[in-house]
């Protein structure tokens, strides 16, 4: 485990938030270091050890990054079994909508 140091923190280079585990369903506050990484890394829970981690709530794409916006708007969503399910409307986009996306 890294220990930050807050007076180090860079705004938008680190992810902050509440994570939990899908293993072993601990949560704690999880701190990413994001200077010289553009995925986001799987999140180590300090409790079972499992690579199973996850942040609770919605990181936001970056300025300037390209997104997927849904005929309704919104680009909250979720891949689901079928494609991608929107979060506003529910409508599913198969993975030719996603790609067929005009620049």
């Amino acid at each position: 485990m890294n220990i930050l140091k807050m007076n180090d923190y860079k705004k938008g280079s680190y992810l902050q938030g509440e994570a939990v585990c899908l293993h072993c369903n601990h949560t704690w506050n999880a701190i990413l270091d994001m200077t010289d990484n553009d995925e986001v890394p799987e999140l180590e829970c300090p409790k079972c050890k499992f690579l199973k981690g996850v942040f609770c709530y919605l990181v936001l794409p970056k300025e300037n990054d390209l997104v997927f916006l849904c005929s309704c708007g919104c680009y909250v969503g979720y891949h689901g079994v079928n494609g991608f399910v929107c979060c506003l409307c529910g409508q599913v986009h198969d993975i030719d909508d996603i790609r067929n996306v005009p620049e």
